[in-house]
């Protein structure tokens, strides 16, 4: 794979930074975590809200090569991904502004250590790797940086198979010595137009099947004496391609690959700068002068760069759909040739692996550069489509329809999942507030995850909410709610709650009556969303039968659409009700009650939440009764305090959250499975 990777500038102080570097050595060995036995022994800073993720502001700019703004460039932010699949755990989509930025901001657990920011647009470097280091990231995707050193290293000439020449020597990089100074200009413009006409995960057969007609050139055809160059524009790939090209008389063309007398090699890893090769769009080579009649056929060496050379035994894709593996005529064709009549170049793009192949994605971008001549008229341009801008639109709200998530609904256009689109989050309560409980933290565990829809401006139109109740560990029939910054009136409506007791008054839009900021309850009684839990018991007692956990998806739509920094960062104020009681709230420590919670129970038993102070929900020894985990919760067993089944739970909590900030995770020395619940159990 190839990225580009990127290091975050450090935000934290100096002696924030030593903080953590000294709780790290002294006490982040799992081998040995000198366990700490009894809640009681916890000793808790007043400042710590065991928070396990933290806002996470990111800035992504898009340049061209000469820093002009790429706008409306969609960017993609990615937990984990794999260039040669173009899969992985999506967290945002976004797009560019007028001056080539997004901006966003999203919670982040302190654990991860990169992030992945991928963009759909031809032109820019496909995949870049950020580590993540404290609050936030600025990059720059594209631009000028580098430029200068491009051309280091030691060139070359290498061996290679006889019928094959390279045109000149190359780096180790793969990168030409014959590359024209200065490069060609590919500005935003150009690169827009583009875009349109081979964008990214865009099937020319389904977007652009003008482009695959049957009697289309596909060969380059000389018909007047002339020097021709190339120009790279994009690389769409995880291979390191190989392009290169032969020559022919057009009066008597080779029939078989056999007939090709040499293939030479313009670029032999047509790759971006710092994302294993060393190109930058615009960059150019001269093939050379040729006279009238020549035919100049093109060929794609799939991943044939080796680090040192080119690997002439990689499948070769050609210009000549005749030439190539497939047996389906209508599959044989791996390039588009196009023609801009505006800049007069030749666009040729290539698909990079067998068409009938299941992870081909027919969008003849993987490799893009383009043919000019002098003069312009020597290259033949019949039979030949034009570069297309105008790809399909349906919802006309400026977003593709092919990276548009709800192509036919303008309000729309993108799905942000926290934590991940293949990752939930769990939130764990203990619902004897306010007296202290048993801290198992099982007596009501949900995962969960959140979709924030965007529309093509970047604002939240719906909050689509799903979850899932794995454990009920209590007698207590609770129910459960968040609250959004916003007020209720900016919500036009919320859906698919489950309300059976009578327990909650709603507006007319659904949301919560009374309250000051719009309040969503999902369920009113757990109890309800299972057939029968008469017991009052679901999957925290072993000895018990496993129980199929539930779901409940509530979707809360805008009026207008609200920027992300408005609504709050999911999963926003979460809280659980107890036993039917509404007022009887119990929030995350440090998370400010609804309007609707009955104030009688602060600072009684056990609890010591001062509204005055901004102390909420924290004992006397300020432990919590509720928790926020960045992924699904392995919870502990009915009545298994959390500190006998997550080893080092007390550490965290005594470092305030600098040491095992992965407490909750598998690793070794960091649990006693055995006081864990398990579906196997």
């Amino acid at each position: 794979m190839k990225f580009i990777k990127y290091l975050t500038t450090s935000l934290l102080s100096g002696m924030m930074l030593l903080g953590i570097v000294s709780c790290n050595k002294e006490n982040d060995d799992p081998d040995d975590p000198k366990p700490i036995t009894s809640i009681d022994q916890l000793v808790v800073s007043d400042n710590f809200n065991y928070d396990m993720v933290q806002p996470f502001n990111m800035r992504i700019s898009t340049k061209d090569i000469y820093n002009n703004p790429i706008q409306n460039a969609i960017v993609y932010i990615y937990r984990s991904f794999d260039e040669e699949t173009f899969e992985g755990d999506l967290m945002l989509t976004g797009k560019t502004d007028t001056d080539g930025v997004w901006e966003t901001s999203y919670p982040l657990d302190f654990v991860t250590t990169q992030l992945f920011v991928v963009t759909r647009y031809v032109g820019l470097p496909t995949v870049t790797e950020v580590a993540v280091q404290n609050s936030s990231f600025d990059i720059t995707i594209g631009g000028s940086a580098g430029l200068q050193s491009q051309l280091k290293g030691t060139y070359e000439m290498q061996a290679i198979t006889a019928g094959y020449l390279y045109l000149c020597a190359f780096n180790n990089l793969g990168l030409p010595a014959c590359l024209i100074n200065p490069r060609d200009v590919i500005n935003a413009s150009m690169l827009a137009d583009i875009n349109a006409a081979l964008p990214e995960k865009a099937p020319v057969p389904q977007y652009h099947p003008e482009y695959l007609a049957e009697n289309n050139q596909t060969d380059t055809r000389i018909i007047e004496d002339a020097e021709v160059w190339i120009t790279f524009v994009h690389e769409g790939a995880g291979y390191k391609n190989t392009i290169a090209f032969y020559t022919y008389n057009l009066n008597d063309p080779p029939l078989t690959k056999a007939e090709i007398d040499t293939i030479r090699v313009i670029f032999p890893n047509l790759s971006y700068y710092n994302s294993g090769g060393g190109l930058y769009s615009g960059d150019k080579v001269k093939l050379g002068t040729f006279p009238a009649g020549t035919g100049i056929g093109w060929v794609l060496i799939a991943n044939g760069y080796n680090g040192t050379s080119v690997n002439t035994n990689a499948i070769h894709f050609y210009s000549n759909p005749a030439f190539n593996p497939e047996t389906d005529p209508a599959k044989q064709q791996h390039n588009v040739l196009l023609y801009d009549a505006e800049r007069q170049l030749y666009l040729i793009g290539f698909e990079d692996i067998t068409r009938t192949s299941s992870g081909c994605d027919n969008d003849f971008n993987d490799a893009i550069y383009y043919v000019t001549s002098n003069p312009i008229e020597a290259i033949d341009n019949r039979d030949m489509p034009f570069v297309d801008p105008n790809l399909i639109d349906t919802d006309d709200d400026g977003v593709f329809d092919v990276m548009d998530d709800y192509p036919a609904d303008p309000e729309r256009a993108f799905n942000n999942y926290f934590p991940g689109r293949n990752k939930t989050g769990s939130l764990a309560f203990e619902d004897l507030w306010p007296l202290k409980g048993d801290y198992d933290f099982n007596d009501l565990v949900m995962s969960y995850q959140i979709n924030q829809v965007t529309n093509a401006d970047n604002l939240v139109k719906d909050i689509v909410s799903t979850f899932t109740i794995e454990a009920i560990g209590a007698g207590y029939k609770n129910g459960f709610g968040f609250q959004l910054n916003v007020p209720p009136s900016t919500i036009e409506n919320v859906s698919g709650f489950n309300h059976q007791e009578n327990i909650v008054s709603l507006n007319q839009n659904n949301t919560e009556a009374g309250q000051t900021k719009a309040t969503i309850i999902p369920f009113d009684n757990t109890y309800n969303l299972f057939a029968n839990i008469a017991s009052g018991f679901v999957n925290t007692r072993p000895e018990m039968a496993y129980v199929q956990p539930e779901s409940i998806t509530v979707n809360a739509t805008f009026n207008n659409a609200q920027t992300m920094a408005a609504v709050g960062l999911p999963p926003y104020n979460p809280f659980i009700f107890i036993n039917k009681e509404r007022g009887k709230e119990v929030h995350l420590p440090g998370y400010a009650p609804t309007s609707l919670a009955n104030p009688v129970y602060f600072g009684t038993e056990d609890d010591d939440t001062n509204l005055a102070s901004g102390k909420y929900y924290k004992s006397k020894t300020n432990l919590p009764w509720g928790m926020h985990l960045p992924e699904q919760f392995s919870y502990p067993q009915e009545k298994k305090v959390i500190l006998d089944a997550h080893l080092v739970f007390g550490q965290w909590v005594q470092s305030s959250g600098f040491s095992y900030m992965d407490w909750y995770q598998n690793k070794q020395g960091y649990r006693d499975t055995q006081y864990i619940y398990s579906k196997g159990n």
